[in-house]
């Protein structure tokens, strides 16, 4: 799969679908257990669903 991260994603964060998401997100870890949202990532073929 190709995909596109948003600005400022970094090595090290995490790429997730959330449950009854339809799009995958970049989430960053902060420690104890906490993260924080990046942003949509786009990945052609895993989009709206069919992930």
């Amino acid at each position: 799969y190709v995909g596109m991260v948003p600005d400022g994603a970094t090595a090290g964060d995490k790429i997730v679908v959330l449950p009854g998401g339809r799009v995958p997100f970049v989430l960053r870890r902060l420690g104890s257990g906490r993260y924080r949202l990046v942003g949509e990532f786009y990945v052609h073929g895993m989009m709206y669903g069919e992930a």
